[in-house]
């Protein structure tokens, strides 16, 4: 690594670090070992930052090796989500000046993401959380881009936000 590699790397995960957490919670992953999972993969990516962040994108390489760490973790194939409890993780603004509403949305949404297949919770938290692009979200998934279009399309028909926005009012 080359000197200023130290502080390039910071400001990466600085920025990043709130959206890997997020996302891994709305994946399913309980907030302490989502830490622990974007530690990890954080902490592979560092080790080679030079070949990371020479990538083509380094967002997707990333979330690549977050999602290879994720499988690797005890917990996920216990299909237990302590989160979904009650445990609100602060997730979205919603502008609202009453959290009461804005706690109640997240909590619908949270459930919403639950009832949804592994395969189309995955495209909406890369998409919309992560803030990937349909072409970034099939290179870290590994899937054609129509696949990914095609499982959106489905997720966000599933998932009624206008209802769940009404509900929380």
């Amino acid at each position: 690594m080359s000197v200023g590699d130290g502080a390039d790397f910071r400001a990466y995960m600085v920025a990043r670090w709130p959206a890997l957490v997020r996302s891994l919670v709305l994946m399913g992953c309980d907030p302490g070992t989502a830490e622990d999972v974007a530690e990890d993969a954080l902490g592979r990516c560092y080790s080679s930052w030079d070949r990371v962040r020479s990538a083509d994108d380094v967002d997707v390489y990333v979330y690549g090796v977050l999602l290879e760490r994720w499988e690797k973790t005890a917990d996920r194939g216990s299909g237990n989500r302590p989160v979904a409890s009650g445990a609100v993780v602060p997730v979205l603004g919603t502008g609202l000046s009453d959290p009461t509403p804005r706690l109640e949305l997240l909590r619908a949404l949270e459930a919403a993401l639950d009832a949804l297949p592994e395969e189309l919770r995955l495209v909406l938290v890369l998409r919309f959380v992560a803030d990937l692009d349909v072409v970034q979200v099939a290179e870290v998934l590994d899937h054609p881009v129509a696949t990914v279009e095609a499982r959106q399309s489905e997720a966000l028909a599933r998932v009624d936000l206008g209802a769940l926005w009404e509900e929380s009012r």
